[in-house]
């Protein structure tokens, strides 16, 4: 009986036993959980494990019914069966180790055992090639962060305000000019090194971050341990706990003094750039295609237009404003010109903010990118209004008798030939005046030359008055005048013309209460039938005008 009574408690204790391995292979933790799990005993034979632990090996549900220490080097078993030894005393060791694929690839696994009782363990496998592919592709972006800190010279921090400790990058000790082996970063060391002129800026920013949770930009000096002056800048941002209280603030420091000092001297460079054009005689100015603006407009514009340098800046259409109008369009077609990549220079008027009309010359030079695609105009503008009104003098008395301001012998015959040239295409006639003053040499031998040349000056007005809109009236010298008569169809109207000459020189001229009486006679000749050249007409008309005088004076004549 009692044979019988030791089997059926054995009996129970086994099946008791195995019904809590299936309970626990059961359990929706062993089902669940991420990493695979092995239920073992203590002879490390599997009692169960988890579809993890298949997908894990590659073995199937038949191959279980195994020992766990059978899919380990032998050289990790008694590793293993040391570590389920602990687990007899109520332990859980964790220890690294190394399971069996299938195909007899070799598995680093982090195995932690846990009693459950009844000779059960847990054993949770956590696959280590995962968390060591992290740690590598961890330890190499933290190398490639350390080597763009020291190729972008930016380093960076991590400030605990509590214990008033911080991480500090290799980058940010080197901008900051210390040994990492020596120099510990605390909020009173760190202060030792910013600039004497800059500390209690530096301090009021940190601590207002600290006090008020904000972030924070700050440029700054620091004074390096070898004397060295060096720029920085930081940026900062506060990391505050469930109360809102900052506890820590972690950011960025950038070395900037390279980047200062060139600002600096480009700054430097824009004002002697600025002082250079503001007291050149010129206007410079420069527009930017890209963004419709002009970007600069120098102090000679300004003294030019009559307007302020700003008015420029801010309204395209000032440029254009006070352009002449007779000179505006083509002033916008070479400015287009210019836009399409030509470089133009040309000379044009303003009627500047006082009203003064004025000549420019200006000179517009397009930049093209790469593609040749204009993204700039820069020009530059002189006024020549003085040297236009000399030039434009000096033209005038080239051309003009300089006693009556009349057309001289020259300009007339250059006149007459563009007339005849344009009348022949058109098969016009054109009549020429020859005529002199009667008793002239008398008037200057008894009354002096001096009333002779107002004589003169007077005959100029006279005649202009009398003359139509389609006449060119000129001095040829001495007493000699010449009329070039156009668009006229009879001959009449010509003999019109002469009458009223000749009537109007007969009324005596008040030279500064001196009466002097004069009279004319005139020559007349005709294009085409009397030549087609100016110096051939003249010829003749002066001929005509010679036997008008033998037929008595006063009179005029046709040539013949």
């Amino acid at each position: 009986m009692g044979f019988f009574n030791r089997l059926s408690n054995l009996i129970r204790t086994k099946y008791t036993t195995f019904k809590q391995q299936l309970d626990i292979g059961k359990n929706p933790l062993f089902s669940q959980l991420p990493d695979a799990v092995f239920i073992i005993n203590t002879e490390s034979h599997i009692l169960s494990m988890n579809h993890q632990a298949k997908t894990l090996l590659g073995y199937t549900p038949e191959d279980r019914k195994n020992f766990l220490a059978k899919w380990m080097p032998n050289d990790m078993v008694d590793i293993l069966k040391s570590n389920i030894h602990l687990t007899r005393n109520g332990e859980s060791p964790t220890f690294n180790a190394v399971l069996l694929h299938k195909t007899g690839q070799k598995i680093p696994i982090l195995f932690t055992l846990i009693p459950n009782g009844n000779d059960c363990i847990y054993c949770v496998c956590k696959d280590l090639r995962t968390i060591n592919d992290y740690k590598n592709r961890i330890s190499s972006l933290y190398d490639n962060l350390l080597y763009l800190q020291k190729i972008t010279n930016i380093g960076s921090f991590d400030y605990d305000v509590a214990l008033d400790t911080s991480f500090w990058s290799n980058q940010t000790y080197e901008i900051f000019g210390v040994d990492d082996c020596e120099f510990v970063p605390t909020w009173e060391t760190i202060v030792q090194l910013i600039h004497p002129n800059d500390k209690k800026k530096y301090e009021e920013t940190i601590q207002n971050s600290i006090d008020y949770g904000h972030d924070y930009e700050l440029e700054h000096r620091i004074v390096r341990s070898n004397g060295e002056d060096r720029i920085a800048f930081q940026r900062g941002e506060a990391v505050k706990d469930e109360t809102g209280k900052t506890v820590r603030l972690i950011g960025t420091v950038q070395d900037i003094t390279e980047q200062k000092n060139l600002e600096l001297k480009l700054i430097e460079n824009e004002k002697q750039m600025k002082s250079v054009t503001d007291r050149l005689h010129v206007g410079i100015w420069s527009y930017d295609v890209r963004q419709n603006r002009y970007t600069l407009c120098s102090k000679g514009i300004e003294e030019m237009y009559g307007v302020a340098q700003q008015e420029f800046l801010e309204k395209n259409t000032t440029w254009f404003k006070y352009i002449h109008q007779e000179d505006l369009f083509y002033v916008l077609a070479d400015f287009k010109r210019s836009m399409n990549g030509d470089e133009m220079t040309f000379k044009h008027r303003i009627i500047d903010a006082n009203g003064n009309v004025k000549w420019l010359h200006h000179q517009v030079l397009p930049y093209q990118d790469a593609d040749g695609t204009v993204i700039r105009l820069d020009g530059i503008i002189g006024d020549i209004t003085k040297e236009k009104e000399q030039q434009d003098t000096l033209t005038f008395n080239a051309n003009h008798d300089y006693l009556t301001k009349l057309p001289n012998r020259r300009y007339f015959e250059k006149e007459l030939a563009e007339t005849l040239h344009q009348s022949l295409n058109g098969l016009e006639m054109v009549a020429v005046f020859y005529l002199d003053l009667d008793r002239f040499k008398l008037i200057n031998d008894t009354l002096g030359h001096e009333i002779g040349d107002k004589l003169l000056i007077n005959v100029a007005k006279r005649l202009n008055h009398v003359l139509g809109d389609h006449t060119f009236l000129a001095r040829l010298g001495g007493d000699e005048f010449a009329v070039c008569v156009k668009q006229f169809e009879e001959k009449d109207e010509v003999i019109r013309i002469a009458e009223s000459i000749i009537q109007a020189m007969k009324e005596p001229f008040d030279l500064d209460g001196e009466l002097v009486k004069t009279a004319t006679s005139i020559g007349i000749s005709f294009f085409p039938d009397d030549g087609l050249e100016s110096l051939m007409l003249l010829k003749r008309a002066d001929h005509a005008l010679y036997k008008a005088k033998e037929a008595g004076r006063g009179k005029w004549m046709f040539y013949s």
